[in-house]
């Protein structure tokens, strides 16, 4: 029995889309230096610099980059103190 294939377009990881975005906007800014150190050494080292950019992202990291996450957990604990001085 062979296994099925699902013909699905797969949307890259955001860690991907931001490495790629990181990839364009270095080779965009540093273009002076392409000539100086030759195309394929510029290349090798934009891929590792955006890898090291990139190496801390996680999915969660990016959904609550503006600190989401703190505002609602310091909300509960507010609710939860006000709750306490009423009784």
């Amino acid at each position: 029995m062979g296994k099925s294939k699902k013909s699905k377009e797969a949307t890259p990881s955001v860690k991907k889309q931001f490495r790629e975005k990181i990839t364009f906007q270095l080779s965009t800014s540093l273009a002076e230096l392409k000539g100086l150190i030759g195309e394929k050494k510029f290349n090798a080292r934009i891929k590792k610099a955006s890898r090291l950019f990139s190496s801390g992202i996680r999915k969660k990291d990016v959904l609550n980059s503006h600190g989401v996450k703190q505002i609602t957990a310091r909300k509960k604990v507010a609710e939860e103190t006000a709750l306490i001085k009423e009784s």
